[in-house]
C-alpha cells in the first residue's frame, strides 16, 4: 500500500512541477492523432487482405474458410442470399473440380464502416471424363469465365465482411472439340431496360469446309436456373445469327445463351465435331412505378394552378374577401 502511495505522489509531483509543462508539451507534439489518410490506408490494407483471402480460399476450394468472409446477411444483386450463393459455389466445384481463379483489384473505396472493391475475375477449367458431349466429339471441354464485379463490405465486430456483390458484366464460354479453335463473338448489352427490346448477335468465324447450326435463348436469372427456348438455325452461309428480345418486367436480371454445333456435312447429314455454349449477363433496369411521365406531371401542375386561380377569384370580390 505504501509503495503504491509513493508512486502516485511521484506521478503527481512530476505533473505539478514547472518542468512538467515542457514535458507534457513534448508528449502532445509527439503523440498526434492519426490522420484520415493514414486510417484510410490501414483500412484499404485490411479490405485488400479480405479479397486476397477470398481468392486464396476459392482456389483451394476451402468452402469453410471462404464462407467465413461473408456476412450472414449477404445478398447479391440477383437477390441470392448466402445459402443460395454458396450452394452455387458447391455445385460449380462439383461440376468443375479443377476450376481455378484469378483476381485483379481495380479500385478500393473505403469509408469509416463500409468499403467497395471493384475486381476483374477470371475462371478456367477443363471438362472431361464421362461427359456425354465430351464423348460425342471425342475431346475434352474448356471453360472460361470473365466478370467485372463490385464487392461491398462492412465492418462487423472489428472484422470486414462481404455483404453484397454487384456483377457489372459477365461472360462465360464452354467449348468442346473443334469449336475450341473457332473464333466466336457473342454480343449483348450489359444493361437493358425492363419491357424494352434489345438485340443479341452471334458471329462465328466458320471455315468454309465446315457447317454449323446455332441458337440464342433468353432466361431470367433464378434459382434453380431455368432454360430458355432454343430454336436452332443453319448459319453455315452467313455465319451470323441475331435475335431480338424484350427484357422482362419482373425486376430480374437475365442470361442470353448462344449454343453452337459445328461439323462436317455430307450428302445426308452433319457429323458433329465440336460444340460451344456462350452465356452473357444482361442487367435489367427495373421500371420505377413511382416516377410519372414529365408531360403528365406538367399537365397536373397546370390544372392545379388553374383550379387555385378560380378558387381565389371566387373568394375575392372587389378586393375584399366575401
Amino acid at each position: 500500500m505504501m509503495k503504491k502511495t509513493v508512486i502516485l505522489l511521484f506521478i503527481l509531483s512530476v505533473f505539478l512541477c514547472p518542468q512538467s509543462q515542457a514535458f507534457s508539451l513534448r508528449i502532445s507534439k509527439q503523440d498526434k492523432m492519426p490522420t484520415r489518410e493514414f486510417i484510410v490506408k490501414i483500412q484499404e490494407k485490411e479490405v485488400r487482405e479480405v479479397i486476397t483471402k477470398q481468392f486464396k480460399f476459392a482456389n483451394k476450394h476451402d468452402f469453410e474458410n471462404l464462407e467465413k468472409l461473408y456476412s450472414k446477411d449477404f445478398t447479391n444483386s440477383d437477390g441470392f442470399n448466402r445459402d443460395v450463393y454458396f450452394q452455387l459455389i458447391k455445385d460449380t466445384w462439383t461440376t468443375y473440380p479443377d476450376v481455378s481463379y484469378k483476381t485483379e483489384v481495380r479500385s478500393i473505396d473505403v469509408k469509416p464502416f463500409y468499403a467497395s472493391v471493384e475486381v476483374v475475375e477470371t475462371a478456367t477449367a477443363a471438362v472431361g471424363g464421362s461427359d456425354k458431349l465430351t464423348e460425342a466429339v471425342n475431346s475434352y471441354g474448356e471453360l472460361y469465365i470473365k466478370s467485372r464485379s463490385l464487392y461491398h463490405l462492412s465492418k462487423q465486430n472489428g472484422e470486414w465482411k462481404i455483404i453484397s456483390e454487384d456483377i457489372i458484366s459477365e461472360q462465360s464460354s464452354l467449348k468442346f472439340g473443334q469449336a475450341k479453335y473457332i473464333d466466336m463473338e457473342f454480343s449483348t448489352p450489359d444493361v437493358a431496360f425492363a419491357g424494352k427490346e434489345y438485340t443479341s448477335t452471334l458471329k462465328v468465324d466458320l471455315p468454309d469446309s465446315m457447317s454449323a447450326i446455332a441458337a440464342i435463348s433468353q432466361a431470367n436469372i433464378t434459382y434453380p436456373q431455368e432454360r430458355g427456348d432454343e430454336k436452332f438455325r443453319n448459319i453455315s452461309e452467313n455465319k451470323l445469327l441475331q435475335r431480338i428480345f424484350t427484357a422482362n418486367k419482373e425486376n430480374l436480371n437475365e442470361y442470353n445463351v448462344a449454343s453452337v454445333a459445328v461439323g462436317r456435312a455430307n450428302s445426308e447429314n452433319i457429323l458433329m465435331t465440336g460444340a460451344a455454349f456462350i452465356m452473357t449477363r444482361i442487367n435489367v433496369v427495373p421500371v420505377n412505378k413511382f416516377v410519372e411521365d414529365v408531360k403528365t406531371v406538367e399537365e397536373k401542375i397546370k390544372l392545379e394552378e388553374e383550379s387555385l386561380k378560380k378558387k381565389l377569384n371566387g373568394e375575392f370580390e372587389g378586393g375584399k374577401i366575401r
